[in-house]
């Protein structure tokens, strides 16, 4: 798998954002991304699988080779293993943040216990520092290697009147930092996921790439960026569903909502 594309490092594009329903397969495309070698910070166990067999999966091919965990179940979980990579300065090739969800959850919680007893803190302050707190340790993160992707889960809900509002649950800063927001689906005859790039709130910084992947990897954005996509002569598998973009799912008291 690691010959099938030539892979420059630093990358040709920025962080990247992987979000959809559970079992669509983000923890799968971070660790398999080309980028080696991958280590991840869980905090919903979905690598545990993968990583208690590793050696069978990489055989099968499921997986690009092995890779590095930090189980994380608590907030303290976290901070640890946040530290001790910070600490340890060791440069990968992908740290993958499975999810980050999770850990807005956690950090506004325990933003909020912090600020209850002030009774001069408003709810705007309690979430400029979640914000700030998260964009520095995606920052920080993000130094230690060359390629950092961040998974969220997908959020759907109805607003009467309105379409069925889709988006990642994941904190707007997010979006502001990554470069590639990136949506996936999978159907259940579908051994890798169809990636959206164009649709329910996904973005791309970069033209290299179309509308829609199917079967989508990491190794196909390198494959898109020395062969960019046609735009004016898009393929089937290239074309996004025609559909009305939906308004966005963010809100202020919501925004570090699993």
């Amino acid at each position: 798998m690691d010959n099938a594309v030539q892979v420059p490092v630093p990358a040709p594009f920025g962080w990247c954002l992987a979000w959809g329903k559970m079992g669509v397969g983000k923890t799968l495309l971070g660790l398999n991304s080309p980028w080696r070698p991958v280590h991840i910070i869980d905090l919903e166990n979905s690598s545990y699988d993968y990583f208690m067999h590793m050696d069978r999966l990489t055989k099968m091919g499921t997986l690009r080779g092995p890779f590095t965990r930090s189980a994380c179940y608590t907030l303290a979980d976290y901070e640890d293993a946040y530290k001790k990579l910070v600490a340890k300065k060791q440069h990968y090739g992908t740290i993958v943040l499975d999810t980050i969800g999770q850990v807005a959850n956690w950090i506004g919680e325990n933003q909020f216990m912090k600020d209850a007893r002030q009774a001069d803190k408003q709810g705007q302050v309690v979430w400029g520092r979640v914000r700030d707190r998260i964009r520095n340790q995606l920052n920080e993160l993000g130094s230690l290697c060359d390629m950092l992707i961040v998974t969220a889960h997908e959020r759907v809900y109805e607003k009467k009147g309105l379409l069925a509002i889709i988006s990642p649950r994941c904190n707007p800063t997010v979006l502001e930092v990554v470069s590639l927001s990136i949506r996936l689906e999978r159907g259940a005859n579908q051994k890798l996921p169809t990636a959206y790039f164009s649709a329910n709130g996904a973005k791309s910084r970069l033209s290299f790439f179309p509308p829609q992947i199917k079967d989508f990897s990491m190794d196909k954005l390198l494959e898109y960026v020395a062969q960019p996509a046609d735009w004016g002569k898009l393929k089937d598998g290239e074309m996004a569903p025609e559909q009305p973009v939906p308004a966005s799912g963010f809100s202020e008291e919501g925004q570090f909502e699993q």
